[in-house]
């Protein structure tokens, strides 16, 4: 019962989190907004999954993105493209195998697939914001 709780509890704070990143973002748009009440309305675990992945589809996508136009942009570079290369197949091991750590704290449960998309969300955003900051060097040369 214990367990069930604290769950929930987890579950609920997660979804009210990124509500209110979602809120404060001044780039939200009102779809967007209405899907995020949506999920907290709703409550149910199914529903916050699906808006977890909704989300970390949206920042792995522009991840994606970014790292395409970095590499083009190296393109007369080879050595520091293979450098890219290799750091970010490096990077997908480590948020994969930390964000899975982090889940484990659910492991089990219902929560724990969340846990783990909002993980994959939360470090894919870190990492798309660092691919920018390389571009932009690039770009001041």
């Amino acid at each position: 019962m214990l367990k069930t709780l604290t769950t929930v509890s987890l579950s609920v704070m997660i979804t009210l989190s990124g509500f209110s990143t979602l809120m404060s973002s001044s780039l939200a748009e009102p779809v967007q907004i209405a899907q995020a009440a949506q999920c907290r309305e709703d409550g149910s675990t199914i529903e916050m999954r699906k808006c977890a992945q909704d989300k970390y589809a949206k920042i792995d996508k522009e991840l994606n993105q970014v790292y395409q136009k970095l590499m083009t942009n190296l393109s007369n570079e080879s050595q520091r493209k293979q450098r890219l290369i290799s750091a970010q197949r490096s990077w997908i091991q480590f948020r994969d195998k930390s964000c899975s750590y982090e889940a484990s704290e659910a492991i089990g449960g219902s929560a724990e697939a969340l846990l783990l998309t909002n993980c994959l969300t939360r470090v894919t955003a870190q990492r798309t914001s660092e691919l920018k900051q390389y571009l932009s060097s690039l770009s001041q040369r």
